[in-house]
């Protein structure tokens, strides 16, 4: 039996926040399977999670947003979940866009939506805005497209895309990864405006992340490009 839906929250650290978007997401997201990987908190993440009908993924020790993602991928389809959401534990997206997404997939015929919050981040950090949109300016030019929200992990994702990507990223260069791997393959991605909700000006983002992105960038030019890019 296939899922036409599922949702995939990566979590660390996120015991503020984290029950209060499994619950709100399950109003939008009725009779589909949210699937949440506890990345190695150290907090009481676990305990919270565990009140709630999820499927419970715990690494022993943080590996990572990319790792945690890649958990949560295999999960999907080993239920076999046609579109799989992907947002984050902290509260920053709201779980009511779910029906933006679900209406602009379908109208749109899409294999990939992002959620941009650059229309408006007003309430963005400014370290988050500025390596933002740095960032999706070098992804536009790498892919010859134009990249509103590179660093966005608010994403509905067919899961023919995920079939055909091979992702090699361990951390935050995963959602880089991904819109320039699926660019390549000619899967159509398009954006939708989001809000977004900033508790807190700490990021988990590290110097090694940096890294990681420009490494992940230069390599990409090393990869083959099967399609041209297209955008929606």
């Amino acid at each position: 039996m296939q899922n036409a839906y599922c949702a995939i929250i990566p979590a660390y650290n996120a015991e503020k926040k984290i029950g209060e978007v499994v619950s709100n997401l399950a109003k939008y997201l009725p009779n589909s399977p949210i699937v949440v990987i506890n990345d190695g908190s150290t907090d009481f993440t676990n305990r919270i999670v565990q009140r709630y009908k999820v499927i419970y993924i715990e690494h022993t020790r943080n590996k990572g947003k990319g790792r945690a993602l890649k958990s949560g991928f295999q999960i999907a389809r080993a239920i076999n979940s046609f579109y799989i959401f992907t947002l984050d534990a902290d509260g920053q997206h709201d779980p009511r866009d779910v029906v933006t997404f679900q209406r602009d997939m379908n109208k749109k015929k899409l294999d990939m939506l992002i959620g941009s919050r650059m229309s408006n981040p007003t309430n963005m950090p400014l370290h988050r805005m500025l390596s933002n949109r740095l960032t999706s300016k070098l992804i536009s030019w790498r892919i010859n497209a134009n990249v509103e929200d590179s660093q966005s992990g608010y994403r509905l994702i067919c899961h023919n895309v995920l079939e055909n990507l091979k992702l090699n990223s361990n951390r935050f260069e995963i959602e880089s990864e991904t819109i320039i791997k699926a660019a390549d393959r000619g899967f159509k991605i398009g954006f939708t405006k989001i809000k977004s909700t900033y508790s807190t000006k700490n990021s988990n983002i590290k110097f090694i992340d940096i890294f990681c992105f420009i490494r992940l960038f230069v390599k990409s030019f090393l990869w083959k490009k099967r399609c041209v890019a297209q955008f929606g």
